[in-house]
């Protein structure tokens, strides 16, 4: 679509996890993908209320005492807000400790019908994602996850024990050197189920 020139009816939608650093650059891949066109929206999908101290909700910052770039950054930023290009939606679906098959049909079809691309953000969503089940570690993620209503790829530090998407060969030289592996946060993911193909590292 982008090099089509209708990169402007594509929108990318986040589910968010944390605030403070990671919120920043998540805001700063937002103006990325605004400021070079790749998209024409991007919406944050936040939690109606914080579970955790650290948890994403209605985000709130001033940007007055940072540096020259921040502040352009946050003024950009409100400008696409006021134009409608950078939209914030909270739900309390993303309060509850529910698995995404278990989505509701308004917030399934808002994903289906206006998001090219979800990027999913943490090991909590992550975990939604899998039913919280122990998957042989090496199932396909397009086999774990065949429900999700449009394209998504998922970032994860790996703090649990669910996972898929590894290869068997993979799998077998992590447990030998590291029986912790799974949860022990020194190591994440970055997954993908796309339209026409599907990729897992």
């Amino acid at each position: 679509a982008h090099e089509a020139g209708d990169s402007k009816k594509l929108g990318i939608q986040y589910i968010n996890d944390n605030s403070g650093t990671e919120l920043l650059l998540d805001l700063a891949l937002a103006d990325h993908l605004l400021v070079h066109e790749w998209c024409g929206k991007v919406t944050l999908n936040v939690k109606l209320e914080p579970i955790y101290t650290c948890m994403n909700t209605l985000p709130k910052c001033s940007v007055s005492t940072r540096t020259p770039e921040v502040q352009a950054l946050g003024k950009r930023l409100d400008r696409y807000v006021n134009e409608g290009q950078l939209v914030i939606r909270p739900d309390i679906f993303w309060n509850r400790y529910t698995y995404y098959w278990e989505m509701p049909v308004e917030l399934h079809t808002h994903l289906a019908n206006e998001a090219a691309l979800v990027i999913i953000k943490g090991d909590l969503n992550y975990r939604r994602l899998l039913g919280d089940r122990l998957w042989p570690p090496s199932t396909p993620v397009e086999e774990a996850i065949p429900y999700f209503p449009t394209a998504f790829v998922s970032f994860r530090t790996m703090k649990s024990n669910p996972v898929v998407g590894i290869p068997a060969d993979i799998v077998t030289k992590l447990e030998k050197e590291d029986p912790k592996w799974r949860y022990n946060g020194k190591r994440g993911t970055i997954q993908s189920v796309l339209p026409s193909t599907s990729v897992s590292k």
